[in-house]
Order: structure tokens, then sequence, then C-alpha cells
């Protein structure tokens, strides 16, 4: 029995009928495009942050989202720690606090969407959970949001931006919300105490003979 033969024009038309960004190939974020560089307002000159990831956080993360390609990023952990140390390095007070980030689920999302509802540009989010904890291990600030990066693209190369943007937004979220009152009152350390000096007691006057 002879082969089937598609003719060409019937394989284009197939291709052409594929979403932007639906399908088996996978978008790839590499390590060498990963530098976030978040723009931090809040003024840490009074404290020293340093940052602990989650073990259950991957350094290899795979994310698909319904209707558009899987995504890789190479080194998730190495971007979660390049923005840190990127956006706290004037951290570099005397009074010591961890920055704990128990959860960092990325994804893209639709970015735009074409009549025939076929995305044809991606945005990325990051859901994530991070708490403030003193020296003493005490929990001063929770909070537990979704981040979205501050650009869409259509092109795949773009991967690592968008990535880099996402991580920035979830920093400068968190530093908002936890840091932005240079420290945050819960951050602040207690002030010491004022002893106000007693004026001793005037003698009473005396008159003279």
């Amino acid at each position: 029995m002879p082969s089937l033969r598609l003719p060409a024009v019937c394989l284009m038309i197939g291709l052409a009928a594929q979403p932007a960004w639906a399908g088996y190939f996978m978008l790839r974020a590499k390590e060498k495009d990963l530098f976030p560089r978040p723009n931090i307002g809040a003024d840490l000159s009074r404290i020293s942050l340093s940052l602990h990831l989650a073990d259950s956080i991957p350094q290899e993360l795979q994310s698909r989202t319904k209707g558009i390609k899987k995504l890789h990023v190479e080194a998730w952990r190495s971007a979660l720690e390049r923005g840190f140390d990127d956006g706290f390095s004037e951290a570099s007070g005397n009074t010591p606090f961890t920055m704990n980030i128990l959860r960092a689920d990325l994804a893209l999302v639709p970015g735009a969407v074409s009549g025939a509802a076929a995305v044809v540009a991606v945005s990325a989010q990051v859901t994530f959970k991070a708490q403030v904890k003193d020296a003493s291990g005490n929990t001063v600030c929770t909070e537990a949001a979704t981040a979205t990066a501050k650009m869409t693209t259509s092109q795949g190369r773009a991967m690592g931006d968008l990535v880099s943007s996402t991580v920035e937004s979830m920093y400068e979220l968190i530093a908002d919300r936890c840091l932005s009152n240079n420290p945050a009152p819960a951050l602040a350390p207690a002030p010491a105490p004022v002893h106000e000096a007693t004026a001793p007691a005037e003698a009473p006057a005396v008159e003279g003979d």
C-alpha cells in the first residue's frame, strides 16, 4: 500500500493554525541572561539583611501554563540570589535580619491575545511567600502575594529578561510592604530608655542676723 504524502501546502496551513505561544517547543531562560535589578526605594542603612531560600525552591525550574509553551529556567535559585544581592546591597547597618523566601512559584501568563483567542505575547508572575526574621528568629513581617513582571514579550529569546523582571517585582513588593519605613516599625531597634536627670533642690535662702 503506497504511503500517504500530504501536499506541502497542507503542512503550511497546519503550522499557521498553531498559536504562536502554544506547542511542544520549550522556551528557555538561560542562566547568562538572568540578572534582576530591583528598584528598592526603602532606606536600608540601619539594618543588615541576609537571604535564605527554602530547599523546595529548585535551581532548574520547568513551568507549564495551559495554552503557552513550557518554560525552562536554567538557574531559578541563582536568579533569586542575584536579585537580592543587587537590590539590597545597601543594607549594611548594625541590626541583622534575614529574609526567608518560603515559596517562589514562577509561571508564564498571557500578555496579549489575538482575535482568535490565541496567545501572541506573554508575561510572567511569581506567587511567593516571604518572611523577615530578626536575629532571635522572631518573625517581624510576613508577605504572601503574586508579583507580575513589568513587561510582556512576543520573543522567545527575551525569556531571561522576562524572568528577571518578575524577580524584580517580587523584591520590590516585599521591600514596599516590609521595609519601606526606614526600616518598618517592626524592624526598628527599640530605643534606649531616656533617664532625665533631676536637678538638686535649691537650699532655702537664709536671712542674715
